[in-house]
């Protein structure tokens, strides 16, 4: 049985908050999303807190081998995760938008959906099925339980190393894909390129140079797009595959949080569709 998760402040939620705060203020034309990012977090933060205190057994497999996600999301209990699923929506309705509150309330309307969600998504398998009978786009329904597992997933990463030696395009941790990069300078490398997990947040080290879907390494068929403003955070495009995603640039603005600064740069992955391009895992919020 894996239990004894550290408590560990709750610091990162308050940093993505302040954050999302500071740059509502700076740019205007993302505030639907940064506004509804705002009332997620402390939802978030107080599954991140039970979490810690949660017994999860099975979840963890800390001898997993080296090309082995060790975190068993697949072997949370679903009847200790429906009822804090529930609770997780009835927070969450009232302030989401239109769309997605209608999605929400026929989730939360079933037991038996929720339950279907959680372990479809804990699985890792299609959502096409449930958001059929739910007359929606899995897309759209599978913010839902991300929403809500994100946090725990987070709490669960944080008290197993990153195996140092990853080399792959997917989370060690978790085995989802990555929702962005980031640079930043520190002992080991200066510009150092790590992928960040769009669900449970986890880094690991990547190769610049390469693309982290198909694994182009051709200068030729990579590309960064920037703009001015903000010059910290700019596309990845991979022409061989037409991937994008974004990175963060922290040795150009070291008080950025990447997973705020990410949502917040919204006409990014507007222009990056516009070109036909697709990104490699979208954010928490669609985008």
């Amino acid at each position: 049985m894996t239990t004894g998760l550290s408590r560990r402040p709750l610091q990162q939620w308050e940093v993505r908050r302040q954050r999302a705060v500071k740059l509502l203020a700076r740019r205007p034309h993302a505030a639907p999303p940064l506004e509804f990012l705002l009332e997620l977090l402390p939802l978030q933060s107080e599954l991140f807190r039970w979490s810690t205190e949660a017994e999860w057994p099975g979840a963890i497999v800390t001898g997993a081998g080296d090309d082995t996600p060790k975190l068993r999301l697949d072997a949370l209990s679903i009847d200790l995760l429906v009822p804090r699923f529930a609770t997780f929506l009835e927070g969450l309705l009232p302030h989401s938008p239109d769309v997605l509150a209608e999605i929400g309330a026929g989730v939360q309307a079933r037991e038996p959906t929720q339950r279907a969600l959680l372990k479809h998504y804990l699985a890792g398998q299609d959502l096409s099925e449930i958001a059929a009978g739910l007359d929606c786009e899995a897309r759209q329904l599978e913010f839902f339980p991300r929403a809500f597992m994100q946090p725990i997933a987070e709490a669960l990463a944080r008290d197993t190393a990153v195996p140092e030696d990853w080399q792959e395009n997917f989370c060690p941790m978790c085995g989802r894909l990555p929702q962005l990069a980031l640079l930043r300078d520190d002992a080991a490398a200066r510009g150092r390129r790590l992928l960040v997990c769009g669900l449970c947040a986890s880094e690991w080290t990547f190769r610049r140079g390469v693309c982290p879907h198909c694994g182009e390494e051709r200068p030729g068929q990579l590309f960064i797009h920037s703009v001015p403003d903000p010059t910290h955070v700019y596309v990845d495009e991979c022409k061989s595959c037409s991937a994008y995603l974004k990175t963060v640039d922290l040795r150009k603005d070291g008080l950025a949080v990447p997973l705020v600064d990410e949502i917040a740069t919204v006409e990014l992955d507007i222009w990056a569709e516009e070109r036909g391009l697709w990104k490699i895992q979208p954010n928490l919020l669609g985008m």
